[in-house]
């Protein structure tokens, strides 16, 4: 009985880990990050795109599901490209497929509740 609870147990934490990595690992959850460096970014005086930023938004485009439009990769202004970000992220909302924004199919309605908010881009010295 107690094998059994304990089984159940580790079963379920593997599931909250691999809902964690899937939420970790969507492209809404990608672009809020790339959207809080950018800021930082910004904060710190810079007004365009380092080229530091270009992987970063190769990444994102990769996570793009088909029919929406990738980030530019040329140099562009900060504010612009953060605006662009705000943009997919109202598109893949209206895509209304839940594994974009990180959900298993059976959640979907529920929201994510872990959010993992690693750096995206390389650490400025």
């Amino acid at each position: 009985m107690i094998a059994a609870a304990n089984r159940d147990i580790r079963r379920q934490l593997r599931l909250a880990e691999l809902r964690r990595a899937q939420v970790a690992n969507s492209p809404f959850t990608y672009l809020d990050r790339f959207i809080q460096e950018l800021e930082l970014l910004h904060l710190d005086g810079l007004r365009r795109l380092p080229p530091s930023v270009v992987p970063a938004i190769r990444t994102v485009n990769r996570l793009l599901p088909d029919g929406v439009e990738p980030l530019p990769e040329q140099p562009a202004a900060i504010r612009d490209t953060i605006d662009r970000c705000f943009d997919l992220q109202e598109r893949l909302l209206n895509l209304r497929d839940g594994r974009l924004l990180g959900l298993p199919a059976d959640e979907e309605e529920e929201g994510p509740d872990v959010i993992n908010n690693g750096d995206l881009l390389p650490a400025s010295d």
